[in-house]
């Protein structure tokens, strides 16, 4: 039985970004019922990762929708938004591409960013309205 996921954020993610259906579509066929949303949220790492090392203009217009598309799941109450945002997309980015990307990221998103290199992700009231120290890839 597969596990009982709200898929909210996966859902805004799809919506926003067309461009990323063949790459979920392949997961699908890879998980089935057992796909969750952390592994959409990796895939959008990869696919901003292709972006940011192989720079185009239509690239980059797509690395910043795809920043604008985190930046509304991060500011949303979808479940495990902070978590999905974290360690799906900012962790599967790594340092260099998430510094390629910095001046597209929102504030909530940054917000995340700078609770997750503290060590204390935690969803308060303080994330959610994308306050607090921002601290700037190194």
């Amino acid at each position: 039985m597969p596990p009982d996921v709200d898929d909210r954020a996966t859902a805004m993610l799809r919506q926003a970004l067309p461009e990323l259906e063949d790459r979920y579509q392949q997961l699908v066929a890879d998980y089935g019922e057992e796909l969750m949303p952390f592994l959409v949220f990796n895939e959008l790492a990869d696919l901003v990762s292709d972006l940011v090392y192989q720079p185009t203009e239509e690239g980059e217009a797509l690395t910043e929708r795809s920043c604008e598309a985190i930046e509304a799941v991060a500011a949303s109450d979808a479940p495990d938004r902070f978590e999905l945002v974290a360690y799906g997309f900012i962790d599967g980015l790594g340092p260099d591409a998430v510094s390629r990307i910095w001046p597209w990221l929102g504030l909530t998103t940054k917000g995340i960013m700078t609770a997750l290199q503290a060590g204390d992700l935690d969803p308060d009231s303080q994330l959610e309205q994308g306050e607090g120290p921002m601290i700037g890839p190194e």
